[in-house]
């Protein structure tokens, strides 16, 4: 089905893991005296109890007390969605150059029936002593989820309702059945499947960006009686950070030298000059814009394993620059 082959035995693995949690019950008959006298674990087996039940009256094919379950249904769980696009990764078996992912699994709820079926009310209440303190409502159990990838997860398994049924009917000569039903939701994970990918050779990153910062200050007019160097301010153009130096030739301002460009100026900021003893000095900052930066990175494959940190080297370039 669409194209692709994909089986975790995810839902396997649930019937695996609920089955494991009732396999280690046991039932004791105990003499008049209160020593024991047999102790033997219960059998569990997965199928509906009806199956079972069906084959009491074949002599020495089936004897109680034993228990059995089933999936009765699934339902997608719209309340545990996980990020769709979020992956998990693995270095791929046999090979240091290459990833294994999968993405986020989806989240499911099965519903499992557990039949109780014994003989005898007391081991009906033994087996269910057992198991009723565990859940309140809630056991947890950890599952090797996803084992080729090594994830792991705690699965909880909600017990929603207990009911019993005494099937005793009819002549004295009639088998009984004293059946406990026990219905549990067991909230797993479903994957899909399996992506191979290979080491990352190059990055190409193009960054556009608006802001810009000062390039130069061009003098519109020197002024005149500077015995000093006056202090160079800038201000507005909704940046912040520029500063300068002015060069002072003949007792009058001749240039501006950059120290700091400043950054974030969308419009070019006001140029002033404090002190140094003369007046008239104006200037114009001009502003340069890099709109546009390419990022190239080029890891080492030769050197590098998968989910690795690895050198690399890196070229950035000034695709375009803009003076406004």
């Amino acid at each position: 089905m669409f194209g692709f082959f994909s089986y975790h035995k995810n839902i396997r693995n649930i019937v695996v893991l609920f089955g494991t949690v009732y396999n280690d019950i046991t039932i004791k008959r105990l003499k008049s005296d209160g020593t024991t006298e047999r102790e033997f674990k219960v059998p569990i087996a997965y199928g509906p109890g009806d199956k079972f039940l069906a084959k009491l009256n074949q002599p020495d094919v089936m004897s109680l007390p034993r228990m059995s379950f089933e999936i009765t249904d699934y339902s997608y769980d719209a309340t545990r969605k996980l990020q769709t696009t979020k992956k998990f990764k693995k270095v791929k078996a046999g090979s240091t150059t290459e990833l294994t992912i999968v993405y986020n699994p989806v989240p499911y709820d099965f519903n499992i029936t557990l039949s109780v079926m014994v003989k005898y009310s007391d081991d009906g209440t033994q087996i269910l002593e057992q198991i009723l303190p565990y859940f309140t409502p809630e056991f947890q159990v950890t599952m090797n989820e996803l084992a080729t990838m090594g994830i792991k997860r705690d699965i909880p398994i909600i017990l929603n309702s207990v009911s019993t049924e005494d099937t005793y009917e009819g002549e004295f000569l009639t088998r009984r059945a004293l059946i406990h039903t026990l219905t549990f939701t067991v909230k797993g994970y479903i994957y899909g499947r399996t992506i191979d990918q290979g080491v990352i050779r190059e990055v190409d990153v193009n960054i556009g960006s608006n802001l810009s910062n000062v390039a130069s200050v061009t003098i519109t007019a020197g002024g005149s009686s500077y015995t000093s160097v006056p202090t160079v301010t800038f201000s507005g153009g909704g940046g912040s950070g520029a500063t300068g130096t002015a060069v002072v030739s003949s007792n009058a301002v001749a240039s501006i030298t950059i120290t700091n460009a400043g950054t974030g100026y969308s419009s070019a900021p006001t140029v002033t000059f404090i002190g140094g003893g003369g007046t008239g000095a104006v200037g114009t900052a001009v502003l340069i814009s890099q709109d546009d930066v390419n990022i190239d990175i080029r890891p080492n494959p030769t050197s590098a394993d998968a989910d690795d940190t690895f050198g690399f080297t890196e070229v950035i370039t000034d695709l375009w620059k803009k003076t406004l």
